[in-house]
């Protein structure tokens, strides 16, 4: 008797992937970390602040920070990345709107939120 193929579901079609990656409890984690890091990075300067700092902050010891982030650098380029998606979330939030005054006051509107309209 031949064990059953674990790539095959019992109906004899092929089994969906499972999934890769880490968790999304990471992914929540590593966005507060983003958020928090943008916010002292706004308030002090980048080069004025060390990632030390943002442990320090976000209460957090520099090795889970480097859980998240290789370096310093790794980081900015992270808070970077994140600005341009929650940005480009705003612009997509705002683009049904009827005329270019319009979709203008419903991006400014959105940009201007304290917390990020959730992405889709």
């Amino acid at each position: 008797m031949t064990s059953p193929d674990p790539a095959k579901a019992q109906d004899g079609a092929p089994a969906a992937p499972r999934g890769r990656g880490r968790p999304p409890k990471r992914s929540a984690k590593l966005q507060m970390l983003l958020d928090g890091a943008a916010e002292l990075f706004n308030l002090r300067g980048i080069s004025a602040t060390s990632v030390a700092d943002v442990a320090d902050i976000l209460g957090l010891s520099r090795a889970s920070l480097y859980y998240y982030v290789d370096d310093r650098e790794d980081l900015v380029f992270q808070c970077y990345l994140r600005a341009c998606e929650l940005t480009a979330d705003d612009l997509a939030a705002a683009a049904g709107e009827p005329t270019g005054l319009a979709r203008t006051l419903a991006f400014v509107r959105h940009s201007l939120m304290p917390t990020p309209v959730p992405r889709r």
